[in-house]
Order: C-alpha cells, then structure tokens, then sequence
C-alpha cells in the first residue's frame, strides 16, 4: 500500500468502533404537544451519520477513515462487508425513527435519498405546416 499508513487494524475494529459511536450518540430534547401537560420534551437519540460517524473516529484518535469507506483504490476490499452493514444500521436507524415520527420526515428523506424528486418536462410543439394560420383563415367561407 502506499502514501498513509493503516489506521485500523482489522474490519471487526471498525465495527466495535460504531458501536462505540452508537453508544455516544447525544440525546436531542424533541417538543411533544399533550393534551393535559402541554408542551413537554422527549429525549431520543441524535439521528445517525456516516459523517457523523467518521468525525468520531477523528474524535477518539483514529484518524481518517474515508479511504476505508471509499475504497478507491482497492486496497480495504475485506473492510467491504462492515462499510455496507454500518450503512444498513445508519440507514434503519434514521429511517425507523423518521417513520415513527420522531425525526422530521423530510430531512432524513433527503439523507436516505428517498425525497421526493419532482421532474418538469417543457415541449414546444412545432406546427406541421408554417404557412397556415392557427385560425384557418385562409380557408373561405363556402356556406353562403
């Protein structure tokens, strides 16, 4: 391998790493509207990132791990299977949580890549014979 050295030794230490992360994730105070209590907050865990998870990383001194995840180069092939199961887990997190509407349903869409795409197709249609006016007015009027 060259240019930087490995900063993890094993795909099962990038896995125990996430767990970690999960472990720490903050809680965030969500208002709930009640009938009798008014206005109260409910914790619930910080949504999920795979961001927000590589910053962790950088948190606890293991440095960059964005070659891992990207694997340009093909040099974290064995590192493959525990990328795409952090991403599953980030993914059912953000998405159970989105559903039951603990998350804002829009921003987690657009994290998860599930909003709503709307595409505007704009035709001109072009007339088939330019010399004849829309109105027919080049026809004469034989009724009378």
């Amino acid at each position: 391998m060259r240019g930087q050295p490995r900063n993890l030794d094993s795909p099962e230490q990038l896995w125990d790493l996430f767990l970690d992360y999960k472990k720490q994730l903050p809680t965030i105070e969500v208002p709930v509207t009640h009938v009798k209590l008014g206005v109260t907050f409910l914790p619930i865990p910080a949504p999920m990132t795979m961001e927000g998870f590589k910053c962790y990383c950088w948190d606890v001194n293991i440095g960059e791990i964005k070659r891992y995840v990207d694997n340009t180069d093909g040099n974290f092939n064995n590192y493959v299977p525990i990328i795409t199961r952090i991403k599953q887990e980030i993914f059912n997190h953000n998405l159970s949580r989105a559903a039951a509407g603990m998350y804002k349903e829009n921003l987690i869409a657009r994290q998860l890549g599930l909003a709503d795409k709307n595409q505007t197709n704009i035709s001109v249609e072009q007339p088939l014979f330019n010399d004849v006016p829309k109105n027919n007015s080049d026809k004469q009027d034989t009724s009378s």
